[in-house]
């Protein structure tokens, strides 16, 4: 009868709910993550309205942690970005106002490319798509955020395919139907797969589509009044995100 009544206290205890959106500025929200509703894997979650808030790059003379980085911006929270090179220098296509690196990359890691045309996000493979499309998108007008990296981990709500199984922390970015994008960092106990990472960005977080950035060591953020989650190593740049 014990064991009976323990097996069903196990498989039948509701599991926690994940903390509520806090505010950080308007349409700028905050809150911890919980992979698999388990407050022991957090981790750290920025959400904001393209329509209010914008992505910018951060650099430095030499390498920064985000919270030196936020410190010395106005910026409302900032998180690691794609990768880099052994002199500092991004690797992938990066645009943020202006053209931080024109050139784009080859590889299965710089297998996604996130832009913000206006105020809509989106999500493209980057060896998939046309030429005339890749070139409407560098050269679209109203064009203020462009970053490559990856892999992409999810495409219009599903799991993509073939990822590698590492495990280590991670830092993605993300967007839902409504087109808020969400960045996301986890702390310094959660190592994650990318099957592990796409399965909470997909059922607890409810994303259409999410790009992979550079984790491991890398991954690390900071969100005014909030938190800080430090990375093993500083960084030579950063993403910020600043009120409009």
């Amino acid at each position: 009868m014990r064991s009976t009544l323990a097996v069903w206290v196990l498989f039948n205890t509701p599991l926690a709910a994940e903390p509520a959106w806090q505010k950080v500025a308007a349409s700028v929200d905050y809150r911890a993550g919980w992979v698999n509703q388990k407050s022991e894997q957090p981790l750290h979650l920025l959400r904001f309205d393209p329509r209010r808030a914008e992505l910018r790059h951060l650099s430095a003379s030499s390498p920064q942690f985000s919270r030196d980085y936020l410190a010395n911006s106005k910026a409302l929270a900032v998180f690691n970005g794609g990768y880099f090179d052994a002199k500092g220098k991004p690797l992938g296509l990066l645009f943020a106002g202006q053209w931080i690196e024109p050139k784009a990359a080859g590889g299965s890691a710089f297998g996604g490319l996130f832009s913000l045309i206006g105020d809509v996000p989106a999500l493209h493979p980057t060896y998939q798509i046309s030429e005339e499309e890749y070139q409407s998108i560098r050269q679209a007008a109203r064009l203020r955020f462009l970053i490559q990296c990856g892999p992409r981990l999810v495409a219009r709500g599903k799991a993509v395919a073939g990822l590698e199984k590492t495990v280590t922390r991670r830092t993605a970015l993300a967007f839902d139907s409504q087109g808020r994008v969400i960045l996301l960092a986890t702390a310094p106990q959660t190592l994650l797969t990318f099957a592990q990472l796409q399965n909470y960005l997909i059922d607890q977080l409810h994303v259409d589509w999410a790009l992979n950035l550079d984790g491991g060591s890398s991954t690390q953020c900071s969100v005014k009044g909030k938190v800080d989650c430090p990375g093993f190593s500083p960084v030579p740049f950063a993403l910020g995100v600043f009120a409009r």
